[in-house]
Formats: structure tokens, sequence, C-alpha cells
């Protein structure tokens, strides 16, 4: 567990919690989660309704983690961040796109 948490502190330190940033399919351990303070628009090609059903139905994923999963601001494609950033209805600049789970 500790190399995880290791892990997740490498990846947060380039992320400021007062600045926008993308996240592209959290799934279940979400890198900036909105719970922490994080400002994340969150991207995904499912609805939070089925990434949470899909999740409950893997065996592999604690009850707990399901939890965490953040709800979906925009549905769609990352390969086409710029027009799913349109989607996310933001004039605001984005500091940073972080994506783990692809």
């Amino acid at each position: 567990m500790a190399q995880k948490s290791d892990r997740m502190s490498e990846l947060r330190k380039y992320i400021r919690k007062g600045e926008l940033g993308i996240e592209i399919a959290p799934y279940c351990t979400p890198i900036a989660p909105k719970n922490d303070g994080y400002q994340t628009i969150v991207m995904d090609v499912y609805d939070p309704e089925t990434i949470r059903k899909r999740a409950s139905q893997d065996s592999t994923i604690e009850a707990e983690k399901i939890s965490l999963i953040e709800d979906v601001d925009v549905v769609g494609d990352a390969s086409d961040i710029a027009a799913l950033n349109k989607l996310a209805r933001t004039d605001q600049p984005i500091s940073c796109v972080v994506s783990s789970h692809n």
C-alpha cells in the first residue's frame, strides 16, 4: 500500500487545488478528487451510474472503493479532449490533465 501512496503523492505534487484541472477516467482511485478540494472536471466514456454498476460487478474492487467514484462532468472519448473541454463550459484556464486508468 505504501507504494501506491507514494505514487499518488508524486502525481499530486504537480496539481494545485486552487487551479482547474481535468481528470480522465479516474474510476475508483481518483488522483485529484473533488472531495479532497481539487477543482477537477471529470471526463469519462461512461456516465457515473454505468461506472458504479460496472465496478460493483467487478469482484476485484472492494465495495468501499465504489464510493470513491466521482460524478462525471463530461461524457465522451478523451481522444478529442478539446471538444470535451468545450462541453465542460468553462472559460477558466486548465492547469493540468491527469489520467492513470487509460
